[in-house]
């Protein structure tokens, strides 16, 4: 059965639920992470890597966005590490994940950051998923890390790069935008979409913020409907706990 078109709806204004947040919330946002013993399994060729890490969360309590901005014209490798780590937190799941951080094939983390800093968030994207360029446990959510921490502040050409996971997926569907609509497959439209959206947000009258706020903010609102969501099942549980007992 061939699949139904997906309607996308133009979504000018930002609601009103993301319009509080601004910029001083993103730089005041940081990552849990802790030096694991898996981290330093996987730090130990990039010793200079791993004790700024270290330091980073004395500093700053955890992983900040500025930081990894920092890596931006670093060795490709360290800026690869530094936003996965950013992306992972402490706990590195997945056989795929391990094994690209264990091993960070450079050749191709350099393919895919000169695209996104020469060429911009689409040829980024494209990059990500290029045959030749293409890292295993590299996929959409990570893979748009590494292109915003790569490029984010020095793109002039396009939208600028950013993060687009789970969290954005769902509060840009939450939000009715209609983007990343077929949950099967986050396609290259969807990605352009979105960087135009949040733009365009972001410019609007009632806000007037950079793109990367956008996309902290619909991060913030995907936490929020997560945390109602598992308020209700629990009170659904404690509900159907309570009516069997009496």
């Amino acid at each position: 059965m061939p699949r139904p078109p997906v309607t996308r709806t133009p979504v000018d204004a930002p609601p009103d639920y993301l319009v509080g947040v601004k910029q001083a919330d993103l730089d005041a946002h940081s990552v849990k992470w802790n030096a694991t013993d898996s981290w330093v399994e996987r730090l130990q060729a990039y010793p200079r890597v791993l004790t700024a890490l270290k330091d980073e969360k004395v500093s700053g309590g955890g992983i900040r966005r500025a930081f990894v901005h920092g890596y931006a014209d670093s060795d490709e490798v360290e800026l690869f590490l530094v936003a996965m780590a950013w992306g992972f937190g402490s706990r590195v799941r997945g056989k795929l994940q391990k094994a690209m951080l264990g091993s960070p094939p450079r050749a191709k983390i350099r393919g895919i950051v000169d695209a996104v800093q020469l060429r911009g968030a689409l040829a980024g994207w494209n990059a990500l998923f290029d045959e030749n360029t293409r890292i295993s446990g590299l996929g959409c959510a990570f893979g748009t890390k590494l292109l915003y921490f790569a490029a984010y502040n020095t793109t002039t050409n396009g939208p600028r790069p950013l993060i687009l996971d789970s969290n954005v997926r769902i509060a840009l569907l939450d939000a009715g935008t209609g983007i990343c609509a077929d949950s099967r497959k986050v396609l290259w439209q969807d990605y352009v979409e979105y960087l135009e959206l949040a733009q365009r947000w972001g410019e609007h009258h009632t806000w007037q913020v950079t793109p990367e706020v956008v996309e902290y903010a619909l991060f913030e609102r995907s936490k929020r409907l997560v945390d109602w969501q598992n308020e209700r099942r629990k009170a659904r549980k404690d509900g159907e706990v309570a009516s069997t007992s009496t």
